[in-house]
C-alpha cells in the first residue's frame, strides 16, 4: 500500500469515529435526554472501544499481512452494519426496559461499543503499512499518521455538528457511517502488493548485500 493511501484511510476513519461518537450522543436524547451525565457516558464509552479496538488492532497487525489484511477487511463490513443499525439497538434496549443511569449506560455500552471497537481495528495495521512505505523517514511517516488521525477527528466534528446531523438528521448520519466505512474497503485491494518505495529499498539493500527480513517484502 502506497504511504498516502494509508494516511487518507487513517483519516478517514478517524473522522467515521468522531462522526459516529457525536451522532450518539444525538440519538441519545428521546431515550434519556440531554445532560452533562449522557454526553460523558457517550464520549466514555466510545474512547474506550477506541481503546479496545487500537490494543487488538496491534495484535491483527503483526499476523502475517495477507490474514491481517482479511481480518481488516471483515471489521470494516461489520463496522457498517453496527453503525447503520445502533439507533435500532439503542431502541431494543429502551424497549426491554433500560432506565435511568445504569441503564442509559447499559445501553450505550450495548449499542455503541462494538462499532466503536471495529472502526477503530484497522487503524494499527495501516500505520504501519504507512511506515514500512518509505523506509528511512519512519519519523516523519509516524508524526503524518498521528496528524492524520488529528485531522480526521476535527473533520468528522464538524462533519457531524455542521452538516450530517442537522440537514439528514440522525438515522440517515448513522447509514451514511456504515456506507463509508464500506467505501474504505476497495482501498485495501492490492496492499499485499510490495509498496514501490519499499521494492527500491530492498533492491537496493540486495545489491549491496544486504539480507533483509525474511519474507518482509513478499507480505508489504
Amino acid at each position: 500500500m502506497r504511504f498516502w493511501t494509508a494516511i487518507a484511510l487513517i483519516t478517514a476513519l478517524s473522522a467515521l469515529g468522531l462522526t459516529y461518537e457525536i451522532a450518539a450522543g444525538r440519538v441519545l436524547a428521546p431515550f434519556f435526554g440531554t445532560s452533562l451525565l449522557t454526553w460523558t457516558t457517550v464520549i466514555a464509552v466510545v474512547l474506550a472501544g477506541f481503546a479496545v479496538g487500537s490494543a487488538l488492532g496491534g495484535l491483527v497487525a503483526e499476523r502475517p499481512r495477507p490474514a491481517a489484511l482479511r481480518i481488516v477487511a471483515v471489521a470494516l463490513v461489520a463496522t457498517a452494519v453496527l453503525m447503520a443499525v445502533s439507533p435500532l439497538v439503542l431502541g431494543l434496549v429502551y424497549g426491554l426496559g433500560a432506565r435511568g443511569t445504569g441503564g442509559m449506560a447499559l445501553a450505550v455500552t450495548v449499542a455503541f461499543l462494538p462499532a466503536a471497537v471495529l472502526v477503530s481495528l484497522p487503524s494499527p495495521l495501516l500505520a504501519k503499512m504507512a511506515v514500512e512505505a518509505r523506509p528511512g523517514r519512519e519519523g516523519s511517516s509516524l508524526g503524518a499518521v498521528l496528524a492524520a488521525g488529528s485531522l480526521g477527528a476535527i473533520g468528522g466534528a464538524v462533519l457531524a455538528g455542521f452538516v450530517a446531523l442537522p440537514l439528514i438528521g440522525s438515522t440517515a448520519t448513522f447509514a451514511g457511517c456504515g456506507a463509508a466505512a464500506l467505501a474504505c474497503l476497495p482501498a485495501l485491494r492490492g496492499s499485499g502488493a510490495p509498496d514501490p518505495a519499499r521494492r527500491r529499498a530492498l533492491a537496493r539493500g540486495g545489491r549491496g548485500g544486504g539480507c533483509p527480513d525474511p519474507g518482509s517484502g513478499l507480505r508489504i
